[in-house]
C-alpha cells in the first residue's frame, strides 16, 4: 500500500510540473498554472492535430514535386518526339529534291 501512495506522488508531482511549466520542455501542455484534465486534453489535441496537418502538407508538396517531375518527363518527351518528326521530314524532303534532280 505504501509504494502504490508513493507511485501516485510522484505521478501527480509529474502531472502538476507539466502544467506549469517546470516540466520536461517538450511536454509543456500550458503556461498557466491550472490545468485540468479537459485544458490537458484539448492541448493534446492540438498538437497531434498540427503533426497531422504538417504530415498532410507534406505529402502534398511531395505529390506536387512528383506531378511536376511527370510533366517535364512529358514535355521532354513531346519534345524529342518533335524533333523526330522535324527529322524525319528533313530526311524525307531532301531525298525528295535528290531524286527529281
Amino acid at each position: 500500500m505504501h509504494s502504490h501512495a508513493i507511485i501516485v506522488l510522484l505521478l501527480m508531482l509529474a502531472l502538476c510540473r507539466c502544467c506549469i511549466g517546470t516540466g520536461p520542455p517538450n511536454f509543456n501542455i500550458l503556461e498557466s498554472s491550472s490545468c485540468t484534465p479537459d485544458d490537458a486534453r484539448i492541448a493534446l489535441d492540438r498538437e497531434l492535430q498540427e503533426k497531422e496537418n504538417k504530415k498532410i502538407e507534406k505529402a502534398r508538396q511531395k505529390a506536387e514535386k512528383k506531378a511536376k517531375e511527370e510533366e517535364k518527363k512529358k514535355e521532354k518527351a513531346l519534345a524529342k518526339k518533335a524533333e523526330k518528326e522535324k527529322k524525319k521530314t528533313g530526311k524525307a524532303g531532301s531525298s525528295k529534291n535528290a531524286g527529281s534532280s
